[in-house]
């Protein structure tokens, strides 16, 4: 019985530890990696990557397999509840946005900046609205000399293990009723 009690309270004790995801882009590329407790896994990229393009490169080569977009179309509304399950869950620890417009034509430069300035009103009300956000760096700015524009973004997520495994399970099962639905429509077409 002691056994017991102690598994189940490790297991409560692992649902509420914290999946943190660092996705950042800048010059040298994109970086994702993820933290659960103590532990670290980079992502992204990849030592490994060179041999798993290669053994991609080689699979091309002879068979291209690509998914049916009617397929992918019938798991849309599944991705829209899998998100809308995770509103106020999802938090946002860190988003960092920082745009820089350059360009040749100072006029073209100058809509750019307008444009990214007007970008950022836009969305983040939509990301305020729907996961809490607690540190924000959006940033814009102009470079009449640079001859192409500059973006770096840092974003730190974080999700508790249940929430995630709630996240998951709600997606399972809206793929499973559509793929029942679509077996009922079938056999009575």
């Amino acid at each position: 019985m002691i056994i017991a009690a102690a598994i189940l309270a490790f297991l409560i004790l692992i649902c509420f530890l914290r999946v943190r995801l660092l996705a950042q882009y800048d010059e040298d590329g994109f970086i994702l990696s993820a933290y659960v407790g103590p532990f670290r896994k980079r992502i992204l990229p990849d030592d490994k990557k060179k041999q798993r393009k290669e053994k991609k490169e080689k699979a091309r080569e002879s068979v291209i397999k690509a998914g049916r977009l009617e397929s992918l179309k019938a798991q849309l509304p599944s991705l829209k509840q899998a998100l809308s399950r995770l509103k106020r869950k999802l938090l946002i620890k860190e988003l960092s946005i920082h745009y820089m417009a350059a360009g040749a034509d100072p006029a073209a430069t100058a809509m750019y900046f307008g444009a990214a300035s007007a970008g950022y009103g836009m969305i983040l009300p939509l990301i305020e609205n729907n996961f809490n956000i607690k540190n924000r760096d959006l940033r814009t700015s102009v470079s009449f000399e640079a001859a192409e524009p500059y973006i770096y973004v840092k974003a730190i997520l974080s999700l508790a293990v249940w929430e995630a495994v709630y996240v998951v399970f709600g997606v399972v099962k809206n793929m499973v009723k559509s793929e029942n639905m679509r077996a009922k429509i079938r056999k009575a077409g």
